[in-house]
């Protein structure tokens, strides 16, 4: 194995661990706006890409693959960011973490059917072994408590959705031409994510957010700023180059491993015995779909 392609796997790791942490800023800010808390720290992710783009030429992109970048940054960044941030409120973060790891088994669906891939028995099973894990997720022994149920139910399901949209955004990066270079792709998803969140900010509640902000609060709105936008997107872009779409969806397991480890550690969550083997079944499709 070369330099060049373990440094893009040390990157695609990197990315989404940052990923992963997405869980403690949704549980951090759980009583902001979620559309406030996107277009915050997308504002913040377009200032670093507007000081850090040196002589970056980012107006020499074509039709195709504006349009590319504009349907990654909606699938990718406002639905995903609207569903996860939301489906966090209702579920724990090691929770998430599990559901987030049904990813490599939509992407594998999603390449079957607009790539053309091929769907193989091992790749069946991994898909049936993940949705049997989800299912026995969803066993609880306080079944009389019918209102809770359905609330983690409803914060499952956007989750899942979140999930989805990640998957697409995947798939979209084989449409693009191959010229785009990782920080011109950045930039526009980033740039048209700010642009669909931007209509829903226009007005004195939000601005009324953000100047009562806490210093904790700011900080965490900036991390995702940061490393949850420019600096993952960035990591992500150029570690994919590098390697197929099949070995980039592997890289996306990273995430919720991520998100169950900070949780345990940040957030004091531990797993009941049925997450556990929940858990178990659907990293277990994991391995199943990539040894395909």
């Amino acid at each position: 194995m070369n330099n060049k392609k373990i440094f893009s796997y040390f990157q695609l790791t990197l990315s989404m661990i940052f990923v992963g942490s997405a869980v403690l800023v949704g549980k951090y800010l759980i009583n902001l706006s979620v559309i406030y808390v996107s277009f915050m720290s997308l504002v913040i992710a377009s200032l670093c890409f507007f000081i850090f783009k040196g002589k970056e030429d980012l107006l020499n992109i074509s039709r195709k693959d504006l349009l590319v970048t504009f349907f990654q940054a909606l699938f990718g960044t406002f639905l995903y960011r609207i569903f996860f941030l939301t489906g966090i409120k209702y579920i724990s973060g090691s929770e998430a973490g599990i559901i987030s790891s049904l990813s490599p088994a939509i992407i594998g669906i999603l390449a079957f059917i607009f790539l053309k891939e091929k769907l193989s028995k091992r790749k069946i099973i991994g898909v049936f072994l993940s949705v049997l894990g989800l299912i026995i997720i969803n066993l609880n022994s306080n079944l009389m408590n019918l209102n809770l149920n359905i609330q983690i139910i409803i914060g499952q399901i956007l989750i899942l959705l979140s999930v989805v949209g990640q998957a697409i955004f995947v798939i979209l990066s084989k449409f693009l031409s191959k010229g785009v270079d990782s920080f011109k792709q950045s930039a526009y998803v980033i740039f048209f994510s700010t642009l669909l969140f931007a209509p829903f900010v226009i007005n004195t509640s939000f601005l009324n957010t953000a100047l009562n902000l806490s210093i904790f609060q700011f900080l965490v709105i900036a991390y995702y700023g940061i490393f949850l936008s420019f600096i993952s997107f960035l990591l992500w872009f150029e570690g994919q180059k590098k390697v197929s779409g099949t070995v980039a969806g592997i890289f996306t397991t990273v995430a919720p491993i991520s998100s169950i480890i900070l949780s345990i550690i940040f957030l004091n969550e531990f797993l009941q015995i049925n997450q556990v083997v929940g858990a178990i079944l659907v990293i277990g499709s994991i391995f199943v779909i990539n040894n395909s």
